[in-house]
Order: C-alpha cells, then structure tokens, then sequence
C-alpha cells in the first residue's frame, strides 16, 4: 500500500528543478492525486517542456516524495 496519497484537503508544497537549479516553487490544495498534482504543475510552469526533478512534500499528512517528471509543456490562457 502506499501511504503517499493526496486529498482534496491537503496542503502541498511543490518545488521544480531541472539540472539542479530551482524553476518553480508552489503551494497547493484541492488536489485528490498525484496525477492531478503533475496536471496543476505542468500548468504553472506553462510552456516549460523537458525532464524535471519534482520534489513535493504533503503539509498535512507529513511525507514528502522526489520523482523525475517530464514536463510537455502546456498552452496556458
């Protein structure tokens, strides 16, 4: 079972590097998955395409977790 999961309720705190070196640093709720946190990221980082290094850390439930994901690069507006 994995005890990373993420309620609507949750506080999320959300940092993105790529090579090391901070692009993006956010706090989010209302989110009820990973999934839809990769979504909600992608979306802050707008046209950013590539691999990033996301490290996210859950507030509320106390874990934090740091994945590669890559990034297509969302149209946002």
């Amino acid at each position: 079972m994995d005890v990373r999961t993420i309620n609507v309720e949750d506080v999320i705190f959300a940092t993105v590097l790529r090579n090391g070196m901070k692009i993006a640093s956010m706090t989010l709720s209302g989110l009820s998955s990973i999934a839809d946190l990769v979504v909600a990221v992608g979306r802050r980082l707008g046209r950013q395409a590539g691999l990033v290094t996301l490290c996210v850390r859950n507030f509320t439930k106390g874990w934090s977790d740091t994945r590669a994901v890559l990034m297509r690069g969302v149209v946002t507006g």
